[in-house]
């Protein structure tokens, strides 16, 4: 599935959710379309990012 976004310089884009991801951790998107409607980075609730390492899955993570 891909996400519609407009780019800070008001460029519109279809970019899958792993680029989503990446672009609002860069702060290159000003909106991207949910199934309700537009959000507004900056100005309507996000969800938060998550951090990569909070994703490790090496064997030393999983057994300290």
């Amino acid at each position: 599935m891909l996400i519609r976004v407009v780019y800070n310089d008001n460029k519109y884009d279809f970019i899958n959710p792993a680029r989503l991801e990446e672009a609002l951790k860069a702060g290159t998107i000003s909106q991207f379309q949910r199934s309700s409607g537009w959000a507004r980075v900056g100005v309507d609730p996000l969800r938060k990012i998550a951090r990569h390492a909070s994703h490790d899955t090496s064997a030393e993570h999983r057994h300290s």
